[in-house]
């Protein structure tokens, strides 16, 4: 069993010798998550601003308002698709393919890239995709099972940062497999850096950036220390996850 001040630890000594590289690669990944997310257009329907026209005593909104303004929405929510899914799903892989090798004494920042190699890029992609496919469905059924998957599908970033090859399914199988009877001591690690969330609120948001290399670092701390047990117990190999040459 794994303890929570045991993994931050670990995590708080590797980060001295390359906090700044991490905080770097964490400030990134938040920021392009924000503007992905941030990404839409507010259209104002009041009558001040906008030409209606009145017939027999209705004011009407003209059919090419609605149109264009129906089409300029659609192209915002498509253009943050395609950052989402080409950008910040390849990024997201390659930072913590970073923080991953990080933890196992092999920092370089060259990693971050790993994921946009042309022989990764597109599994990593689909294997991205369809982790958000399915987290969305669990969460069309009930909030509690999408929150639940969310949690079980955590270390496939950190899967893929070891065999991007692994395969789209075979990749949640693995981290489902690799969380459970975990899932609750996971929620309790994250809920445990709440503190440090709000202390970061509290200094204009800017904090949480400071706090991100931390959270992330323990995170792969996690993931090595799981895939060690799963190892053991003959849930993945080395092979698989490509630890030993092949």
């Amino acid at each position: 069993m794994w303890e929570r001040k045991s993994l931050k630890e670990r995590a708080h000594a590797s980060l001295k010798g390359y906090y700044w590289k991490a905080f770097i690669i964490s400030f990134m990944l938040a920021i392009i998550s924000g503007g992905v997310q941030a990404t839409g257009i507010t259209i104002d329907f009041n009558r001040e601003n906008l030409p209606y026209q009145d017939y027999g005593g209705n004011w009407i909104l003209p059919s090419t308002i609605i149109i264009a303004g129906t089409l300029i929405i659609v192209l915002f929510f498509l253009t943050a698709l395609a950052l989402q899914v080409f950008i910040f799903y390849p990024l997201q892989a390659g930072a913590f393919t970073y923080y991953k090798l990080a933890a196992e004494g092999r920092e370089d920042l060259n990693n971050v890239s790993i994921a946009f190699q042309k022989t990764n890029y597109r599994v990593i992609i689909k294997t991205m995709v369809w982790r958000a496919v399915v987290t969305f469905l669990w969460f069309l059924a009930l909030l509690i099972p999408g929150f639940i998957k969310t949690i079980a599908y955590c270390f496939v970033p950190f899967i893929l940062a070891d065999n991007p090859q692994i395969g789209h399914k075979r990749a949640l199988q693995l981290s489902h497999q690799m969380t459970y009877g975990h899932k609750w001591d996971i929620l309790k690690l994250l809920l445990s850096f709440l503190g440090w969330w709000i202390l970061g609120l509290l200094a204009l948001g800017i904090g949480i950036f400071f706090v991100l290399p931390y959270i992330h670092a323990t995170y792969a701390q996690l993931y090595l220390t799981l895939r060690h047990v799963a190892i053991t117990k003959g849930i993945t190999s080395e092979q698989e996850l490509r630890l030993v040459d092949q």
